[in-house]
Formats: structure tokens, sequence, C-alpha cells
């Protein structure tokens, strides 16, 4: 609603939210354990961990916000991913891998939000 708004009033065409790639998850199955960790900002703590060669995301607020139940991952390049939770509104955003050329990742961006790898 938001992209047809933009751009019938203000002549802003924004991008749709990027596919995932199916084959990729599986192909990243034997490397997964780069992603997995815990990483804090300001406002709480994700948690990314693997199982059975799938990816998984957990938060858990500081104080205030609400907590994301452990949810599934799917990449849509190598240091792009979605959430999968059946809940179009939460599987439309992006979670962004940051140092892609780092073996573990040190940093996750879940929307604005730029986490650093603590574990």
């Amino acid at each position: 609603y938001k992209r047809q708004l933009l751009k019938g009033l203000a002549r802003v065409d924004m991008p749709g939210t990027p596919a995932v790639d199916e084959g990729l998850s599986d192909r990243l199955a034997g490397t997964l354990g780069r992603y997995t960790g815990r990483y804090r900002n300001i406002s709480g703590t994700t948690e990314i961990s693997a199982r059975g060669g799938k990816l998984y995301m957990e938060t858990t607020p500081n104080g205030f916000g609400a907590a994301l139940p452990k949810s599934r991952l799917k990449f849509v390049d190598r240091n792009t991913a979605r959430l999968a939770t059946g809940n179009p509104a939460l599987d439309r955003g992006l979670i962004l891998f940051n140092d892609p050329d780092e073996d573990p990742v040190s940093f996750v961006m879940n929307g604005v939000r730029l986490s650093r790898r603590v574990s």
C-alpha cells in the first residue's frame, strides 16, 4: 500500500522486497556457522541459530518492544535473508549480514537496527 501511495502522490517508485532464493539456503547449509551467534545493541539481543541445515532468528528486547520468537530465515543472497514466518508484515523485512568476507560475521542489521556480535 505504501509503495502505491508514494508512487501516486510523490512519484517515487519504491523497489519491492527481493525474492528468496530457495536453493541458496540449501547450498549454504554447510556454512551456517558463520552467521550463528548472539548479537546485541542498545535495544535488545538477537540470537541466530542453525538446526537441520536451516537458519533461525530470535529477538529479545531490553525493556520495551516486541520479542520475535524463533523464526526461520531464508536467504535472498549470501549476505541478505528474509524472515519466513508466514506473516507478510514480518516477512517483507530484510536481515543484512555485514562483513561479507569475515567468518564469523561481526554485525547483523534487522530493519534499521545494527547489532554487534557478542558471542
